[in-house]
């Protein structure tokens, strides 16, 4: 089957669809809200030219190559009357709350196209529900428990995941080494300390502008024992980052009830963090942190690359 697969460009996860599918998979790329072009087309209010030419060209590798579906991921800038128009089979995959997209509220009337990762979204919207999926191949359960000597995290920086960090470090709760990635634009550093009055301590310790890789990735998950997941405001659905480390079978410390429930039914190790509050339990942190990792070889193939763009594809169908 051919597959068209419009994605917002953020990292390289768009590569993998091709590297870890079966289909004959093409790739075009969207505009997302934190890409250049759309803040531009934005600031002047013109962004329904940005789709109306996305959406074009989207059309002509649509045609061009004969494509038997077209999946929109967190399509901001599509225009989706033009596909209807000339009758695209399309499916759209909503990999964030609406909340969070640009005109998000406008998927509300294409439920029947629609898959989510948000299972909020999911529930008050008729949106078929599918997590997310990990990059990760195979044998990726070839534990070394020497080798597992740090507590991590990693993702785009937020001042409550940066506060949590700094928490962990100053009361000493844990022995083993924290290792962390948080990247910040420059943008979004100055706003920080100039418009929202962030401590500059806290900014310049738990922030980088270094892009992180996914050779990082793989490093940092490998030797974890654990990985801090915290969650975004506004976002249930569960991260990437959180199939990555299930993959790599390291425990998980979440905040996100979506995750912890569904980590608890899986049967890997999981600890709920409640960052709304200064407490923190360390005993039972360093209890969860003795427990044997547990391995789910059946977590692989149900959450690949694979089987996630069969999910989508199969949708209505």
């Amino acid at each position: 089957m051919k597959i068209l697969i419009s994605h917002p460009g953020f990292s390289n996860f768009h590569l993998f669809f091709k590297i870890q599918s079966s289909h004959e998979v093409y790739l075009h790329r969207n505009y997302d809200l934190n890409s250049n072009i759309f803040r531009f087309f934005r600031f002047f209010n013109i962004l329904n030219i940005l789709e109306k030419i996305n959406t074009y060209h989207l059309y002509k590798k649509y045609i061009n190559n004969n494509i038997d579906v077209l999946i929109v991921i967190k399509g901001c800038t599509i225009n989706y009357d033009i596909l209807d128009l000339y009758s695209v089979n399309y499916k759209i995959y909503l990999w964030d709350s609406i909340v969070n997209i640009y005109n998000g509220e406008r998927y509300k009337e294409k439920s029947q196209n629609v898959l989510s990762f948000d299972l909020n979204d999911s529930l008050a919207f008729n949106f078929k529900y599918l997590p997310l999926f990990h990059f990760r191949g195979s044998k990726v359960f070839d534990n070394n428990k020497e080798s597992r000597e740090i507590i991590s995290m990693y993702g785009t920086y937020s001042f409550e995941r940066a506060c949590f960090l700094d928490l962990l470090n100053t009361d000493n709760i844990i022995k083993l080494p924290l290792e962390y990635h948080l990247t910040i634009s420059i943008s979004h550093f100055l706003r920080e300390y100039f418009l929202l009055r962030r401590p500059i301590r806290i900014l310049w310790k738990y922030s980088t502008f270094k892009k992180l890789y996914r050779s990082k990735i793989d490093d940092m998950l490998n030797r974890s024992l654990a990985t801090l997941d915290i969650a975004n405001e506004n976002q249930s659905g569960m991260t990437t980052r959180t199939f990555e480390a299930l993959s790599y079978n390291t425990k998980l410390a979440t905040n996100n009830l979506t995750t912890f429930n569904f980590c608890k039914d899986k049967n890997f190790n999981v600890f709920f963090l409640d960052t709304k509050t200064t407490k923190f339990d360390k005993l039972k942190f360093i209890e969860f942190l003795s427990k044997d990792l547990v391995a789910d070889q059946d977590f692989l193939k149900t959450y690949s690359i694979e089987n996630y763009l069969n999910n989508i594809i199969n949708h209505n169908q």
